[in-house]
């Protein structure tokens, strides 16, 4: 099966989920992915990506929606996975012809605020919407905001992100041979109230 992600932004999780995904038998994977750019609010090195074939792009390549609709039909994907709605180049690549026989999936991690753009965001993309097959989402939230939109719960997955686990599985197993654990974690996480930084 010939799997393409378009991903906004590529990460160390990202990039050791498609890893996984890759070493799977019966996986052909591509990515697109926004190549890092300095001044962005997060700055990976290209490097993660080492071993997945991908095609790394700029944040205004990814947003030509003939440029990304061409990369994702020159892959002949049988599944096409796209995170979320933010990018201009989406709803095009969904409803080029030439896709027509893919399975389409979305991930979003949009948490539910109850706004009004929220609630007519699903009028607005409801044809852009209606095109998945299945939706991954975060968490609790995010779900309800997918049914808001318009997703049917039967579509729905949560657990949208991970963890890179073999870099820290060194880690595991030096501190599981300390005689006596530190009084202290490894926070990973946006430093935000949202985030639940009080509990």
């Amino acid at each position: 099966m010939r799997v393409v992600f378009c991903w906004q932004m590529m990460s160390g999780y990202m990039a050791a989920c498609w890893r996984a995904l890759a070493a799977k038998e019966g996986i052909d994977l591509h990515v697109i992915a926004r190549r890092p750019e300095s001044g962005s609010a997060v700055e990976f090195t290209s490097s993660i990506m080492d071993g997945i074939d991908s095609t790394l792009l700029t944040q205004a390549e990814m947003d030509e929606p003939d440029r990304l609709t061409r990369l994702v039909r020159e892959q002949k994907p049988d599944v096409v996975v796209l995170c979320g709605w933010g990018s201009p180049s989406y709803p095009k690549v969904a409803s080029d012809p030439a896709l027509a026989s893919c399975k389409f999936i979305m991930t979003m991690d949009t948490p539910f605020s109850g706004k009004l753009r929220q609630r007519l965001g699903g009028i607005a993309k409801r044809g852009y919407f209606q095109r998945f097959d299945h939706c991954v989402v975060a968490g609790e939230r995010t779900h309800r905001l997918a049914r808001t939109l318009g997703f049917d719960a039967a579509i729905l997955t949560r657990g949208v992100y991970s963890v890179d686990g073999p870099t820290f599985e060194t880690a595991i197993d030096q501190r599981a041979q300390l005689d006596q654990w530190p009084d202290a974690f490894l926070f990973v996480g946006r430093y935000a109230p949202g985030k639940g930084i009080d509990v």
